[in-house]
C-alpha cells in the first residue's frame, strides 16, 4: 500500500522503485494500492488480491 504522504520525495520514489525491482526480479508478483484505494474499498482491493492468488495457484498445478 502507498500513500502520498511517504512517497512525495524523489529519494523515497526511487527507493521503492528499486525495492520493486529487486522484488519482481526474485520472482515474486507486486500489487500496488494507493492507502486512498484500499481505505475507501477494502472488499475490492481484497478480491482482487485472492483473484491473483487463486490464479497463480490453479497456473502452477
Amino acid at each position: 500500500m502507498d500513500g502520498r504522504e511517504f512517497h512525495s520525495a524523489g529519494e523515497v520514489f526511487s527507493k521503492d522503485r528499486r525495492r520493486q525491482n529487486a522484488l519482481v526480479l526474485g520472482g515474486r508478483l507486486v500489487l500496488r494500492y494507493s492507502a486512498f484505494d484500499v481505505l475507501a474499498a477494502p472488499d475490492v482491493v481484497a478480491a482482487e488480491i485472492a483473484s491473483v492468488v487463486r490464479r497463480r495457484r490453479e497456473s502452477r498445478r
